[in-house]
């Protein structure tokens, strides 16, 4: 969907910090260990292809440099 005005951005995020945050948000919420796999194996699945597609659509693509809370 193309809208006149309106930047779409895409922040290129590594496999790695993706899980990391992931795994911190599904604790945070109290997930059961044993439900978080599961939970990230059907997201991966399922959304993965669908937010990496978009990456096309995006008018910029910004790279992650740096792993998340790690600075240089």
């Amino acid at each position: 969907l193309r809208l006149p005005g309106v930047m779409k951005i895409y922040v290129d995020v590594m496999p790695e910090d993706r899980q990391e945050r992931l795994e911190q948000d599904y604790a945070w919420r109290g997930t059961p260990s044993d439900e978080l796999l599961a939970t990230l194996t059907a997201r991966e699945r399922d959304e993965v292809p669908i937010v990496e597609r978009s990456r096309n659509l995006a008018d910029y693509v910004i790279q992650q440099v740096f792993p998340s809370g790690k600075k240089e």
